[in-house]
């Protein structure tokens, strides 16, 4: 785009995202010359501005789109788009793949869960193990919480002590 053109300029216009900021970058756009904002008023502030689109901020949403998708195209650098979209089915296909096969793995050895989620299970069942829990008034939410200070922990025939 060269710099005479009217839409020059109106990139960092759009990213206003108040209302005072809008107008404080429009009137700098109006001191340029009326050509720009005469290109801009026969455009739906809402296409352009985030300070109109609702609080929705769609141009970072589908710049933020774009940084999800890094990790699956690390190394596919100046490609054509098409190329790039092979690149992503085919990593995705072979991530989907390698998940399903853990997943049937789990699944076959009679896992509910997989082995990460049960040990977090587990450890947040061993840390709550030393506290107590008394009910004085369900209705207003008063629980009074205990904390004990010696416990003991048994996983496969390992005894952990603990007095603080």
């Amino acid at each position: 785009m060269r710099h005479n053109e009217p839409s020059a300029g109106t990139d960092l216009h759009g990213y206003s995202s108040t209302v005072r900021a809008y107008k404080t970058r429009y009137q700098r756009l109006r001191e340029r010359g009326e050509a720009y904002t005469n290109w801009l008023d026969r455009i739906s502030c809402e296409q352009y501005a985030l300070a109109f689109d609702g609080g929705y901020r769609w141009g970072h949403m589908t710049t933020n789109l774009v940084e999800c998708k890094t990790s699956v195209l690390k190394g596919a650098c100046n490609l054509l788009v098409t190329t790039l979209v092979k690149a992503m089915f085919y990593r995705l296909d072979e991530l989907f793949t390698r998940k399903r096969a853990e997943v049937e793995a789990c699944i076959n050895a009679g896992h509910v869960f997989s082995e990460l989620v049960t040990s977090k299970l587990h450890a947040n069942q061993w840390a709550a193990g030393n506290i107590q829990v008394s009910c004085f008034d369900r209705h207003n939410g008063v629980f009074e919480v205990r904390e004990s200070m010696h416990w003991t922990y048994n996983d496969n025939g390992v005894t952990v002590v603990n007095s603080r």
